[in-house]
């Protein structure tokens, strides 16, 4: 699936689901800088693994923390780094790097209904997906200030 690219066109794109999955993206590749496991760099060859809960979670679907960059390429070895991810091993590695506090969060969020979270935080599912897309341009505008003074 091709995803637009966030912050190369000035036009706004709202709270579409394409959207947020590019900007959620975008803001791991820059967090993580490359593949979790292997540190591969090459962004063409990474995919974004949903961690804790998977991508059908609308409440932790655009979450950072729910989320690692990963290889799609075998590279001569028995699994890519994106079917390690989904192995116990490969779990227990991010749950370590992602922190218990993180992992918990998400994966209690992974068991609400989005509807339900909204209604008991009195927010309506629009206004928590804009917190969410707040959030990932506030990560993607960090990295673009750090690297304007480096």
């Amino acid at each position: 699936m091709k995803f637009p690219k966030p912050g190369k066109k000035k036009k706004k794109k709202g709270l579409s689901d394409r959207w947020l999955l590019a900007l959620w993206r975008k803001a791991l590749l820059i967090k993580w800088k490359g593949c979790f496991f292997c540190r591969n760099k090459n962004e063409k060859e990474l995919e974004c693994h949903h961690s804790v809960a998977k991508r059908k979670h609308k409440l932790t679907r655009y979450l950072i923390e729910n989320g690692v960059p990963v290889c799609k390429v075998n590279w001569g070895k028995p699994m890519s780094c994106h079917q390690y991810a989904d192995t116990r091993e490969g779990e227990v590695k991010i749950k370590e790097a992602i922190g218990e506090e993180a992992w918990s969060r998400v994966d209690r969020l992974a068991h609400m209904n989005i509807k339900d979270y909204c209604l008991e935080n009195d927010i309506t599912e629009k206004e928590y997906l804009l917190t969410c897309k707040q959030k990932l341009e506030a990560v993607i505008r960090e990295e673009k200030l750090a690297k304007r003074f480096n």
